[in-house]
């Protein structure tokens, strides 16, 4: 007989020991027993130690010696509490004897094993694991067959390399299986180069658990339902936890996995192998495929696949790749996203079958299958694909979803009731390359966005049947054009098959329609709406139209000469009027400008001018007359109005000098020179919506020469003409615009002559004030006819402004006293190319 030895035994009793055939047996009640360890050499015994009632190994209490196997539980309960211990081997495996084993607080050294033979019976052994260890170095630490686990806060560790972790089988008919859930929480699994957790037909569920293979494992998880093997489905639950695996993150052959929450990272094979079955990742699950793994593995029939708010990462590899000869549905919904750092996001082998949803996500990269494979993709519900596909059998995009087409893509079958958007159409990434979509049959009524840049652009070609009506969206360009661009090849086409969103496109100096010939569809240039109402019968009736980015250019070169203009209008002797003032003299002054512009070249705009000038002169007296010598500075904001669509602004700064003489008898001779920086700021509407910009600045200087008679018909009237003549320049200037548009505006010149003459009166009043108030009466002339600006190197525009205008005002002067004086004017102007409704400006001037 073997020697039990007992140790700190309380109020325990030991019936009888007795060595059994199969190893040595304690039949005793125990019941009272603690603080127990019994060690003994059973090397060449099967069994340490067997019980039929209840063995409670408290804090101390050590069981085996880690040889061979520590306990047999053949029936009754084994409880290893608080700092208990086995060290060996724990088996429970007699047929249709309940058993169970309670580990709370302990440790085992050994692997565990657990096995009921009889399939029709109610699980009826027991294995529960809290915050304890389990750790050996064994082929499998811990099976469960048949039987029921449970573990909580505990650490399970196979430390043998090829060793597994936690093995359940079930294989239970539907009548006993039914309903039966194992539970794996707030735990951690951790294997070398074996499964750490294999589920067989049993429901599992893992919460809060951390599970990891190191080396060259096979997989952190697995599932294994196939059809036929069982009757239950197996179910496997993982949330909220996260796997850590060199080998494959999960495998699921069959039955049904829903991870929520969690977080695998692989680098095996697979983030997550399907062999059938049905799969759902949700509440923003996270799948990290590293190294050269597949993001999801997708074999054999009936995988039945959805990733709801989740997301698929790929390093180095695609992000789904469904295997030869499979067939699977995958849905994508609620912001779902797949990533592949190959850019291959689907991958479809030879003879496989998939049908792709994608509900309210957005997702990008390449979809590709073989030539054999069937592949049906679906956009619905606010879903956006941007990417190129290859070999898809059928595309369907509903009303409120988009494809972005990204390289040259094929489809068997386009039904396309939302957008399909070719490469990108921003202005920041002009540079990516165009885009083909072959497809064979065309239906729905969608719309295509596509981009053209001169003579290379998007296409796309229908080579069997083209169906519904289809809106085509051409980006606007400021590179030029080509007119006879082949856009569309569609056999089956009729005339309202596809159609421009504007009915025109901006593509460099001019507007594009798109015309139909026969299954072809191309790019001509366009007419102006408002050809001229005589035009030269050697010339053809009509012209292209300017596109809105030509005319805002024409607009801004135009406008600085009238800003210029503005600036002097109502400047006339240095601010004096009809008076000198002292030595010394001080003026201020706001001016306001609203003037239409319509240039020859069929740019309009409105100019509006508001700005503050002020200056400040000395007079010398001489003995024919005065002269006055002063400076200015001025500062006017300008918004230019464009016809077409846009506001830019112009910030015009200005220095200048001026020189008046005053002679007694009436004479007078005004000069003025003036610098102007012009800060501009172009933004113009095109057609599609989108805003052609620019800036730049421009340096300018003009003068302007006046000279007149004041002569007083009575004490009370008097009148005064005058002849003006100006000059302005400013830079040429080479600017390029966002959306591609180059142009160079030329030497802007003004030429302007002026003729006319102020009637007015005066009286005082008592207090010794004077007040002057006049009519003015003018006709202007400008001379220039050649102002020469040039769209994108190719195509030359004069901005002829030349001809006649009348101009109508009125104004008044008030001496408040010898050393003050205020006045206002207002003048309205009428030529071909130009009408100022007001120009009016109201200023101050003191001596001293």
């Amino acid at each position: 007989m073997k020697r039990i030895k007992k140790t700190n035994l309380k109020k325990s009793y030991v019936c009888l020991a007795v060595v059994a055939a199969l190893g040595l047996t304690l039949s005793s009640p125990l019941s009272y027993a603690r603080d127990i360890t019994v060690t003994t050499d059973l090397s060449d015994k099967t069994y340490s130690v067997a019980k039929s009632d209840i063995v409670n190994v408290n804090a101390g209490g050590v069981i085996g010696n880690g040889s061979n196997s520590a306990v047999f539980i053949n029936g009754g309960q084994l409880n290893i509490n608080k700092q208990g211990e086995i060290r060996g081997m724990v088996t429970m495996y007699r047929k249709g004897i309940p058993a169970a084993l309670n580990i709370n607080e302990g440790v085992v050294k050994g692997s565990i094993y657990i096995h009921e033979e009889d399939i029709a019976l109610a699980p009826i052994k027991h294995l529960t694991i809290n915050k304890s260890t389990i750790i050996d170095n064994s082929g499998q630490l811990i099976t469960v067959r048949r039987g029921y686990l449970n573990i909580s806060g505990s650490e399970i560790i196979n430390e043998q390399v090829g060793g597994l972790g936690i093995e359940l089988q079930g294989n239970w008919p539907a009548s006993v299986g039914a309903g039966i859930m194992n539970h794996i929480t707030d735990s951690k699994v951790s294997v070398k180069g074996n499964t750490a957790i294999f589920n067989g037909y049993n429901n599992l569920s893992i919460s809060g658990t951390e599970i990891n293979v190191s080396g060259s494992g096979q997989f952190a998880i697995g599932l294994s339902a196939g059809a036929g093997i069982a009757e239950v489905d197996a179910n496997t639950f993982l949330n909220k936890s996260k796997i850590n695996s060199d080998g494959i993150g999960a495998r699921f052959a069959g039955g049904k996995a829903y991870i929520s929450g969690s977080e695998i990272n692989a680098k095996g094979d697979s983030g997550i192998t399907t062999v059938g079955g049905s799969l759902k990742l949700s509440e923003k699950s996270v799948v990290n495929a590293n190294s050269d793994a597949i993001g999801l593995y997708v074999s054999y029939i009936d995988n039945n696949i959805i990733i709801d708010n989740s997301t698929i990462n790929a390093e180095n590899n695609a992000s789904i790749v469904v295997a030869k000869d499979a067939v699977a549905d995958i849905q994508l919904q609620n912001d779902a996203s797949l990533t592949s750092g190959t850019n291959t996001i689907l991958n479809v082998m030879d003879n496989a079958t998939v049908n792709f949803g994608v509900d309210n996500s957005a997702i990008s990269g390449g979809i590709a299958a073989t030539e054999n494979a069937s592949l049906n993709v679906t956009l619905q519900n606010n879903s956006s694909f941007s990417g190129h596909t290859e070999n898809v059998k059928s595309i369907t995009i509903d009303e409120q979803s988009r494809w972005s087409v990204e390289k040259d893509s094929s489809a068997s079958n386009v039904n396309n009731n939302g957008q399909i958007v070719f490469s990108s159409l921003t202005s920041t990434q002009r540079s990516l390359p165009f885009s083909r979509l072959d497809m064979e049959n065309l239906s729905g009524n969608g719309s295509f966005a596509m981009r053209v840049e001169g003579a290379s652009g998007d296409f796309l070609n229908v080579t069997e049947t083209t169906q519904g009506k289809h809106t085509v969206y051409l980006s606007g360009s400021g590179s030029e054009g080509s007119d006879g661009y082949h856009l569309i090849h569609a056999k089956g086409g009729v005339a309202d098959s596809f159609a421009l969103s504007n009915g025109v496109v901006e593509l460099g100096t001019y507007q594009y329609s798109l015309k139909q010939s026969n299954d072809d569809w191309y790019l001509t240039l366009g007419n102006d709406p408002k050809p001229d109402p005589t035009p030269d019968p050697t010339e053809p009736n009509s012209k292209p139209r300017t596109s809105t980015s030509t005319d805002a250019v024409l607009s801004m070169a135009a406008a600085n000469q009238f800003i210029f203009d503005g600036e002097m209008q109502g400047l006339g002797k240095g601010g004096l009027n009809t008076h000198k003032g002292n030595n010394g003299n001080v003026w201020g002054r706001y001016l306001t400008n609203n003037t239409r512009i319509h240039t020859s070249g069929n740019a309009a705009f409105k100019l509006q001018q508001d700005g503050l000038q002020i200056g400040g002169d000395k007079t010398f007296e001489l003995s024919s007359g005065a002269l006055l010598a002063g400076v200015f500075t001025s500062y006017t904001d300008n918004t230019v109005k464009h016809a077409r669509g846009g506001r830019s602004n112009i910030d015009s700064y200005a220095l200048g000098v001026y020189l008046t003489y005053f002679d007694n008898i009436g004479y007078y001779i005004d000069s003025v020179i003036k610098g102007n920086r012009f800060n501009n700021d172009m933004k113009a509407r095109m057609v599609n919506g989108d805003y052609a910009t620019a800036d730049y600045h421009q340096n300018a200087i003009g003068g302007a020469l006046e000279a007149g008679y004041h002569y007083d018909i009575t004490d009370a009237w008097f009148t005064e003409p005058y002849v003006r003549g100006s000059y302005f320049t400013a830079e040429s200037k080479d600017i390029e615009l966002n959306n591609g548009m180059k142009a160079n505006t030329g030497n802007n010149r003004s030429a302007r002559g002026e003729l006319g003459a102020i009637v007015g009166t005066k009286f005082s009043l008592q207090n010794g004030s004077e007040i002057r108030p006049y009519a003015r009466l003018a006709i202007e002339r400008e001379f220039i006819k050649h102002n020469t600006v040039t769209i994108n190197d190719t195509n030359d525009f004069n901005n002829n402004l030349s001809g006649n205008s009348g101009k109508y005002g009125a104004g008044v002067d008030i001496n408040i006293n010898d050393n003050t004086s205020v006045y206002a004017e207002a003048n309205y102007r009428q030529g071909g190319h130009v009408e100022s409704p007001i120009m009016g400006n109201v200023g101050f001037r003191i001596a001293f």
